[in-house]
């Protein structure tokens, strides 16, 4: 699962859910690791994906010293508690007067809420759902004078977006309620 989650986080052409984590490996290039500790560890948690999403996508290049920490699962299923729940993401709308001020690019400028998702204020999951239901995404791409941060931000959300399943028609009434 390890190495097919990092593949997944770093890697264009590799989804983890399309290969069901699926990769080429083998017994012997395991046993030559010197962290087969760590995966000890590691294969002891109880929330195992949970950890591995969210360690891959704040830093790609995580080690598992990392995905071993006491702390981290309280860290894990914060971050999936709250960015998928309906009232975290209406709250989270709900900083902006209206979804145009929102979501509109002004003079190649990041939109307002890239801009707090940058400072922690919104999720990644906010935005995720926003693209979903609005395609959002796409209109930054073509509208930003970012060819740097945004397109590798982009990229690290759209592999999380592989992993996430949510009410469409439930968050978008609550995106047409919350501004």
């Amino acid at each position: 699962m390890y190495l097919a989650m990092r593949q997944h986080f770093t890697r264009k052409t590799y989804d983890y859910v399309k290969f069901h984590g699926k990769v080429k490996t083998s017994q012997e290039a395991y046993d030559k690791r010197h962290d087969q500790t760590l995966f000890k560890m590691l294969s002891r948690k109880k929330f195992l994906k949970e950890i591995m999403i969210y360690s891959f996508f704040k830093n790609k290049n995580t080690y598992l010293t990392d995905m071993v920490a006491p702390d981290i699962e309280d860290k894990a299923l914060a971050f999936w508690k709250n960015g998928t729940s309906p009232y975290y993401f209406k709250r989270e709308l709900q900083k902006f007067v209206s979804l145009d001020e929102a979501f509109t690019v002004k003079k190649g400028q990041y939109p307002k809420i890239y801009e707090a998702y940058k400072k922690g204020e919104v999720s990644p999951q906010t935005l995720i759902i926003c693209d979903d239901l609005a395609k959002v995404f796409d209109y930054w791409t073509r509208s930003l004078n970012d060819k740097f941060v945004w397109p590798d931000e982009r990229f690290r959300l759209d592999k999380l977006k592989s992993f996430m399943d949510f009410d469409r028609d439930k968050y978008k009434k609550v995106l047409l309620e919350a501004v």
